[in-house]
């Protein structure tokens, strides 16, 4: 980046390339009036929108400024839960001072990767995440879940994915729609919509080991407060939660129509065949989780 301003050029060979680290031949466009394409690669937004992305990586393509973005925030090291799948244990900011647990799930199918629920990492988290693959897509499968996807999806140019809707967070624009029986970036993968919620909401269900199921805020599975400061815990105990698989208490109560049940989602949900779960919040339960989703379900709605 060059005095705040992003940088695009004609160049298309590496000699031109390589010629580009001379600031005085790069060409400036003053912000916003560009958009970043993939890793590495640049183009001047005021030409034709067919015009070619042109590869910068020799140089350093620029990127947005990382200021306009939430700050990442405490949260553990990638951590390999299933073989290409992996959880990343972070944190959200939910008032001042008030802070609790977040997930991210990386899917990774050859060298390309999927961010489920994106997190924001460190610098040095961010790098482990690059030594993975290549983030090729994002994905939003709760309507309140959406707070680091611009980061990813113009930070690395990657494609999102979510339902119609889904727009608690107006951001990114949506490019991949997500309904049933439609594409999905992760061979094998099945998509799951909750059809009588007031609002958008989805999961996934990954053919690893039994079935891993992947949600939102619908169905979490908490063993700690981990990355939960007291008042935190204090709001979470009230609102109803607990170390236990359950039906997101304040989710429930919102995404339910008035005089409607949701409960048929989650008795089509059960005809799933999965044995692990990970939310976007608690822990992953790792083998059992049909049984204790089952035991959530009544929790919630009853016998």
């Amino acid at each position: 980046m060059v005095g705040g301003a992003a940088v695009a050029f004609k160049a298309k060979t590496e000699s031109e390339l390589a010629k580009a680290r001379d600031v005085s031949l790069i060409r400036c466009i003053p912000e916003p009036s560009y958009r970043v394409g993939k890793p590495g690669w640049v183009k001047d937004c005021n030409a034709d929108e067919n015009a070619e992305w042109t590869e910068a990586r020799y140089y350093g393509a620029p990127m947005p400024n990382v200021d306009q973005y939430p700050e990442p925030l405490p949260h553990e090291a990638i951590e390999e839960i299933f073989p290409d799948v992996f959880l990343v244990h972070g944190s959200v900011r939910m008032l001042p001072g008030t802070r609790m647990n977040r997930n991210m799930v990386v899917l990774r199918q050859g060298d390309s990767l999927t961010l489920v629920s994106p997190v924001r990492l460190s610098a040095e988290g961010e790098a482990a995440l690059d030594a993975l693959g290549r983030v090729q897509h994002v994905m939003r499968i709760g309507v309140f879940h959406g707070l680091d996807d611009p980061y990813y999806v113009e930070h690395y140019g990657a494609e999102f994915w979510s339902q119609a809707g889904s727009d608690y967070y107006k951001a990114p624009q949506l490019n991949r729609v997500l309904v049933e029986g439609g594409p999905l970036p992760i061979e094998g993968a099945e998509f799951f919509a909750f059809r009588g919620t007031r609002f958008p909401e989805c999961a996934l269900r990954i053919p690893c080991d039994g079935g891993l199921l992947i949600t939102c805020d619908s169905l979490q599975y908490h063993t700690d407060w981990s990355y939960c400061t007291l008042p935190a815990r204090a709001i979470l105990k009230l609102v109803g939660f607990s170390p236990r698989m359950l039906v997101g208490p304040p989710w429930r109560k919102y995404m339910t129509p008035r005089g409607a049940s949701i409960r048929p989602d989650f008795e089509r949900l059960l005809t799933l065949d999965f044995q692990h779960l990970v939310g976007a919040h608690g822990r992953l339960c790792h083998g059992g989780a049909w049984e204790k989703v089952s035991t959530a379900v009544v929790d919630a709605f009853g016998e």
